[in-house]
């Protein structure tokens, strides 16, 4: 108890479980029975909640042997079962649960067939047991059974070991010698067991003193806790002025935050409006992109047109060829057809009209022969599909069709940033 005293602000579940079943223990051994079940219940939780399985077996065997103390023998059968079917118990524990198991059996139930299983069972577990009682027991279920020849070498055995004048054996000898119509030395064992009951029954009638001393040390404890009302009054008092001034500061804490959340909504707001006017302006601008690319490609166009008129075969232009429109328009044709390394004045007129186009083409989807990338600019450069096909040296516009498309295929499923500004001058 004063153990349990000193360990009461202790959050350490297991000792308090611990310091249970000690004290279970201590009224179990002294015949109070039923305050060592009610310190027992208490030790079961704890061990449970922690998930001591080692020491919640222990307490379910003493708390089984208590039950059996107090004739509740449906509720110790019960526990005594449970630990039988744990495999995990080793040897000499279970030879102790299934001789305690055989012992109920036999003394109070009058089962002596499972009496004398239980006893086999731990006996082959264990070949001896922790308490005489058991020998005397097993004899006895040896003679209800059919077996009277080994309850006698039992018997016998206890007499070498001395321990014939024992009360138990002295019980159990008198029980089988009764059942064998002995009864002149029946009647002697049990006058003999009659007179160690009665100094076993002048023992428990002292355990008042031992209920004295457990109330001594209650009044202790309730005598110190009145002494400690004062401090704790104090401590309380102290702590709901700390939980005033806590809520006080938590309540300045939240205005702020609330005047916090307000302007961070307002700058929000600010910033949202700011958005909308930058995609707004995005909008102007691929709209303007949109028509100044369709200006150029139009510029481009009726150059193309030029060129045709100025390239064909046919008898309508031949006068034409000679003249100095012809010349200019060679040399331009030339000049595009010439623009092999990229750095031309071609491709640099299409980076000037339309926003670095073809250096961000040659960035953002690489890897392309120069006359990929040169089809590629007179497509920007709103070319139609004869000029595409006379500037090319392709002999059909299927050929033209087909480069086109992948043209267009190769845009769309890149992830180029400007992919919108290609797709535009497509």
């Amino acid at each position: 108890m004063q153990a349990q005293k000193a360990a009461d602000n202790t959050s350490n579940t297991c000792l308090q479980a611990n310091i249970q079943q000690a004290m279970g223990n201590a009224y179990s051994k002294n015949y109070l029975f039923e305050d060592a079940l009610a310190c027992y219940d208490k030790a079961e939780k704890g061990y449970e909640a922690v998930r001591d399985t080692a020491s919640l077996n222990t307490l379910l065997y003493a708390k089984a042997r208590t039950f059996n103390n107090l004739k509740r023998y449906p509720d110790a059968d019960s526990l005594f079962i449970r630990l039988a079917r744990n495999r995990s118990l080793d040897s000499v524990f279970l030879a102790k649960v299934f001789a305690d198991m055989a012992l109920m059996k036999v003394a109070h139930e009058q089962e002596y067939r499972f009496g004398q299983i239980y006893y086999n069972y731990a006996v082959n577990l264990r070949p001896s047991f922790s308490n005489f009682n058991h020998w005397g027991a097993y004899a006895y279920a040896l003679e209800q059974t059919g077996y009277p020849a080994k309850a006698d070498m039992l018997l016998e055995n206890l007499e070498k070991r001395r321990a014939d004048s024992l009360l138990s054996t002295l019980i159990w000898k008198g029980r089988i010698l009764a059942h064998r119509g002995a009864y002149q030395e029946a009647a002697a064992c049990f006058d003999a067991a009659l007179k160690k009951q009665s100094e076993n029954l002048n023992k428990v009638l002292h355990q008042s003193a031992l209920r004295t001393q457990r109330d001594y040390f209650e009044n202790s404890l309730l005598h110190a806790r009145r002494e400690n009302r004062m401090i704790r009054i104090i401590i309380v008092l102290f702590f709901l002025l700390l939980m005033a001034a806590v809520y006080v500061g938590f309540i300045l804490l939240r205005r702020r935050q609330e005047q916090a959340r307000v302007e961070e909504q307002a700058l929000l707001e600010a910033s949202r409006q700011l958005t909308q006017q930058v995609a707004s302006l995005q909008e102007d601008r691929a709209r303007l992109q949109a028509q100044y690319a369709h200006i150029q490609q139009s510029h481009f166009k009726e150059m193309g047109a030029l060129l045709k008129t100025a390239l064909g075969e046919n008898e309508t232009n031949i006068d034409a060829k000679q003249l100095s429109l012809f010349v200019k328009a060679k040399r331009v044709m030339d000049e595009i057809r010439a623009d092999s390394g990229g750095e031309q004045s071609f491709e640099e007129k299409l980076n000037e009209c339309f926003d670095q186009v073809m250096a961000r083409l040659r960035e953002e989807i690489p890897n392309h022969t120069e006359e990929y990338y040169r089809f590629a600019g007179f497509v920007f450069a709103g070319f139609d599909n004869q000029t595409l096909m006379a500037l090319t040296g392709t002999r059909s516009l299927d050929s033209v069709y087909a480069k086109k498309k992948r043209l267009r295929q190769d845009i769309a499923a890149s992830s180029a940033p400007h992919k919108e500004q290609f797709q535009h001058l497509l």
